[in-house]
């Protein structure tokens, strides 16, 4: 009874980090900002950095940290932006299921399609040390084509694995509402998202319900735009899930995030938020002013250009 009891809890906290991982990528947190004038057919981003506090019906389960790179203008291809996400479990957590990684996605900057994404991720109980995964998908928006790679043995590295056909526009869980910074997200509007992944296409309806009052991190007064989502991502573990996104009404970055589960309700907040001014004079991606450690593979980068 205690082993099964044991294994209830882990799976629910498995869970919840997954359905954390999805609800991240619910929200368009990206505000217009800076020098436009020279550069009116890019999207501006701030160049920021945001950290969430994950908790559920246990408490504190983990933290989330997202930061923005400056406009890179020396990749191949268009400029674009890397998003970058660092999870980590508490370690009262990770003892039983332990989450820890970076995903990294490479945002066009005119049209605010995904270009790449890539996780280096170790998941898994945390007795056993977890297990280490590393994949990547390379989207050519021109020939509406995905290629999947995946690493299996470190000496080969990524190895392209599967190229399928995806529908015009397709965005990355990573990146899919990348494009509310310019809608008009009026209460009542409705939005679909084709959303496309290494073996299938899902529809996202997104429902702008309303506008709320909320506490920033620093105790100011603000409002936020309030949003709910459907969809299951592909995955099985989360049919029945309610999406809920809180979303400051005058930028657009996330405030708050909720999955509404069978087991109960994971939120992800808010809890600090930078703006990197400096960083954002620079458009080279060496600079290392954002935390992205992910090497990103040219080879596969080069496939679909």
């Amino acid at each position: 009874m205690h082993n099964h009891r044991r294994l209830c809890v882990a799976s629910v906290i498995a869970l919840g980090v997954i359905v954390l991982v999805a609800v991240l990528y619910l929200a368009g947190w990206l505000r217009q900002a800076g020098d436009a004038a020279h550069r009116s057919h890019f999207k501006t981003f701030p160049c920021e950095r945001m950290r969430y506090d994950v908790v559920s019906w246990v408490g504190k389960t983990g933290s989330v940290e997202i930061e923005v790179s400056p406009l890179l203008e020396e990749l191949p291809g268009p400029p674009a932006y890397r998003i970058v996400y660092t999870l980590q479990t508490t370690p009262a957590v990770s003892a039983v299921y332990a989450v820890k990684g970076q995903m990294s996605v490479l945002v066009d900057a005119g049209t605010l399609l995904p270009r790449e994404y890539e996780e280096r991720m170790t998941t898994g109980p945390g007795i056993m040390g977890g297990h280490n995964k590393h994949n990547k998908f390379v989207y050519n928006q021109v020939k509406h084509e995905l290629l999947y790679y995946k690493e299996k043995d470190k000496q080969k590295g990524l190895e392209l694995r599967r190229t399928r056909q995806i529908p015009p526009n397709a965005q990355h869980f990573g990146s899919l509402l990348y494009f509310l910074r310019y809608a008009p997200l009026k209460p009542g509007d409705d939005i679909n998202i084709v959303v496309s992944g290494k073996s299938r296409d899902e529809t996202t309806n997104v429902s702008v319900l309303r506008h709320e009052d909320y506490v920033t991190p620093d105790g100011r007064k603000g409002e936020a735009i309030a949003l709910k989502a459907d969809s299951n991502f592909g995955k099985e573990e989360m049919e029945g899930v309610t999406f809920l996104a809180w979303l400051d009404k005058s930028e657009r970055f996330l405030v708050r995030l909720d999955a509404k589960t069978k087991w109960g309700t994971i939120s992800a907040r808010l809890v600090k938020r930078t703006v990197l001014k400096d960083a954002a004079l620079e458009a080279d991606e060496s600079s290392g002013n954002h935390t992205g450690k992910i090497q990103v593979d040219t080879t596969a980068r080069k496939a679909a250009p």
